[in-house]
């Protein structure tokens, strides 16, 4: 599977990064379908693939607990399983149960520490659940990796999903972090209640233009209309870089506000 390119209505070019991360979630349920069972007969092996792959199926139909219900079968027989640990904490996340989520990532990267989903996984789980250090623990060990060069996922990778907020309405407001450092730093969006991830508003965290004179930084709103970009409205200006939870808490302002 090759990662897709993002030509999305309605869209902005750099939310292909929620298109990309999820073949690499994909890419990544193949990879990890051999599980080992114990003792490892054949008909013991062959019932825990079956398994795995029909969890695997639910988990990208939405039935998050179902599949959770497998996967946790599969670990009950071999708590090793890789497939099996990372795609229980990605169900966990999408259900809102990050400790869950983040015990599940805890014990498949002690198996695979530098393996980028499972290290996105656990960077959302514990952003949700206020362990700062750790997240910024985790941050540094993906940015190394991609910077390294050495992991082609990866570095195919723009940026990743950070935080997801839901709303009362049923909405929900992305926050997303670039791994790329020479653009915009995070990306905040407010999404519709929908199933296709429609974007209602985009804020971004981005360098201020040159000739803005002892700005270096600012907070800015891409305007549309119709799938068209009808203008740039800027909210903060910054003299230096802010940390990541302060873009993120007046970004989510803005976005819970009616502005």
């Amino acid at each position: 599977m090759k990662l897709k390119t993002c030509n999305l209505k309605l869209h902005p070019s750099r939310f292909c990064t929620f298109l990309n991360y999820a073949a690499l979630v994909l890419l990544l349920s193949a990879s990890m379908a051999g599980v080992q069972a114990a003792p490892p007969t054949v008909e013991q092996v062959k019932e825990l693939r079956q398994r795995y792959e029909q969890a695997i199926r639910l988990y990208q139909e939405g039935e998050y607990s179902k599949s959770i219900e497998l996967f946790e079968h599969n670990l009950a027989v071999d708590s090793a399983s890789k497939g099996s640990l990372l795609f229980s904490g990605l169900a966990y996340l999408q259900l809102g149960q990050f400790e869950k989520a983040d015990e599940r990532f805890v014990r498949f990267l002690k198996l695979e520490p530098l393996n980028e989903v499972g290290l996105i996984g656990a960077i959302k789980a514990r952003q949700t659940l206020g362990q700062a250090a750790e997240v910024e623990r985790l941050r540094k060990i993906l940015q190394d990796e991609r910077d390294s060069g050495k992991n082609p996922r990866l570095n195919a990778l723009l940026s990743y999903e950070r935080q997801t907020i839901r709303l009362p309405d049923g909405s929900q407001i992305s926050i997303l972090e670039n791994l790329d450092k020479n653009g915009t730093y995070v990306w905040a969006y407010l999404l519709v209640a929908s199933d296709k991830k429609v974007v209602k508003r985009r804020l971004e965290l981005a360098p201020a233009p040159p000739e803005t004179a002892g700005v270096k930084f600012l907070l800015g709103e891409v305007q549309s209309e119709g799938g068209k970009t009808t203008g740039y409205k800027i909210h903060r200006f910054y003299t230096a870089l802010p940390s990541f939870e302060k873009a993120r808490e007046e970004a989510v302002k803005l976005l819970e506000s009616k502005q």
